[in-house]
């Protein structure tokens, strides 16, 4: 019983191994692997002069290279988690809000040194009347520097726009 357990767990993960380096092989859009560059550790301010607060955010790449979880306030109460994914077909991201809703945007276009994505569908919001992130438009101003402006969309309109400069820790 012992050897059939033994043999049992070698399959397993002999097994598993393989299907692993499988999934790991698929291609991603050029876009896609824009975000998972940005993997590490960043810091910056959100807004400008006397009313800027300091931000710290994390680009992590999971699930065996298919996603990019970005983690925004890092630590703080009002942190807040993205998870980008490539579908082939594009770049859809989920924003687990503070506003306790879930947009879904979707990459409409990018340039070499911007990606914009527009709301697409949201759960737990009604896009008509209540506040929910739009708008997102990324600007990799260099390996080490980027910009975020969030548009925040209220009653069905536009109500503010929030600017992040960041710079790479680590």
């Amino acid at each position: 019983m012992k050897k059939l357990v033994i043999m049992f767990l070698i399959l397993f993960f002999a097994f598993t191994s393989v299907k692993a380096e499988q999934t790991s092989s698929k291609s991603f859009s050029t876009e896609f692997n824009k975000l998972k560059s940005l993997a590490g550790n960043w810091q910056g301010k959100q807004g400008k002069g006397d009313k800027s607060i300091l931000v710290k955010v994390n680009y992590k790449v999971s699930s065996a290279g298919s996603s990019v979880i970005e983690t925004l306030f890092v630590g703080s109460p009002q942190e807040m988690v993205s998870v980008y994914t490539d579908n082939n077909e594009g770049i859809n991201m989920t924003h687990y809000c503070a506003l306790q809703n879930q947009p879904t945007l979707e990459l409409q276009g990018s340039t070499k040194d911007t990606l914009e994505f527009n709301y697409v569908k949201g759960t737990n919001l009604n896009a008509e009347k209540e506040a929910y992130m739009h708008h997102l438009t990324l600007k990799l101003k260099n390996i080490n520097t980027i910009e975020q402006h969030w548009t925040q969309y209220k009653d069905g309109k536009p109500a503010e726009i929030n600017v992040f400069e960041l710079s790479r820790v680590n």
